[in-house]
């Protein structure tokens, strides 16, 4: 009778233990950037796909913001014609309908040319001629 006894409240209590936890894990407060959405949970991304989909899509505000702060302009329009007469990406000479970005630091670049070096710098994107940074700053 006494076994009886215990095996019920062992029984009752790890009944008791298990339901507060699945109640927890249900009904815990989430962190104030808590997304549920596509397996995001906080800040924390549990879904490989979803991770790599943010990513680009974050690189891709990146790219976009640089490329408003790198002013697209045909060759035969910029003032800085006269230093240079090539991309020192691809050292092809600019045609006077050539459409270019010129850097912050005067620099000009085909446009094609100056965004796929970007693209492949995100992290920390500069100038391909004298490496001057290019901030990522929205306007």
């Amino acid at each position: 009778m006494f076994t009886i006894i215990v095996l019920v409240a062992l029984g009752f209590g790890l009944l008791c233990c298990c339901a507060s936890f699945c109640i927890f894990c249900k009904y815990r407060p989430k962190p104030v950037n808590a997304i549920d959405d596509e397996n995001l949970i906080g800040d924390r991304v549990h879904d490989p796909v979803a991770a790599q989909r943010i990513m680009e899509q974050q690189n891709k505000q990146k790219l976009t913001l640089i490329g408003k702060q790198l002013p697209r302009k045909k060759y035969s329009n910029t003032a800085y014609k006269e230093n240079q007469e090539s991309c020192a990406i691809c050292v092809e000479e600019f045609l006077p309908a050539t459409m270019i970005r010129e850097t912050p630091c005067k620099h000009i670049f085909h446009d094609h040319c100056v965004m796929k070096w970007v693209e492949t710098k995100l992290t920390a994107p500069d100038c391909p001629f004298c490496r001057a940074e290019i901030s990522i700053n929205a306007r």
